[in-house]
């Protein structure tokens, strides 16, 4: 069973994509704060990260990703950022492995996380 590491600071959109992953077939392990980020995902080593860039202050999701990129146990990781920016006002040296747009689609998550 693939793994995944979901990290947003809305509740609410936890909860939405642990659901329709674990239907997917996921594991999802979730945090609602980047503070635990590297730790939990040394300790479980999930297949995928999808990560909110606009994290409260000071974890901010490309920090974290820069962390896990740098971090030997997690570097391989595949992480996605996600946000309601679009993916045109970021560095695309921060866009990672890929970059997902709120609200989601879930055809397109499908798609970009599964491929």
């Amino acid at each position: 069973m693939a793994k995944m590491l979901v990290i947003d600071d809305e509740t609410d959109t936890l909860m939405l994509i642990k659901r329709i992953f674990q239907n997917w077939g996921f594991q999802v392990i979730t945090l609602s704060t980047g503070s635990r980020a590297v730790e939990i995902a040394e300790k479980y080593h999930p297949d995928i990260i999808l990560l909110d860039i606009n994290l409260d202050y000071p974890f901010d999701g490309r920090e974290i990703s820069k962390q896990l990129r740098s971090n030997e146990k997690t570097k391989d990781i595949k992480i996605f950022l996600c946000s309601a920016y679009n993916s045109g006002s970021l560095k695309s040296s921060h866009i990672e492995d890929g970059f997902i747009s709120k609200p989601f689609n879930l055809t397109q998550l499908k798609n970009i996380i599964l491929d």
